[in-house]
């Protein structure tokens, strides 16, 4: 991952960035398998609370 960080596509090298200053947020569910894999349930209720 870190290659990419001299990569010549800014957005690719956005995207190396990203994945390395959020890699333990990114693969949190490896330690924690209890955690949902997605937001999509919370993001639900709360589109719905604010309609």
């Amino acid at each position: 991952m870190r290659k990419m960080l001299d990569h010549e596509h800014k957005k690719a090298r956005a995207l190396a960035v990203e994945m390395l200053n959020n890699w333990d947020v990114i693969f949190i569910v490896i330690d924690h398998p209890n955690l949902p894999l997605t937001n999509n349930k919370q993001f639900g209720i709360l589109f719905i609370a604010a309609y």
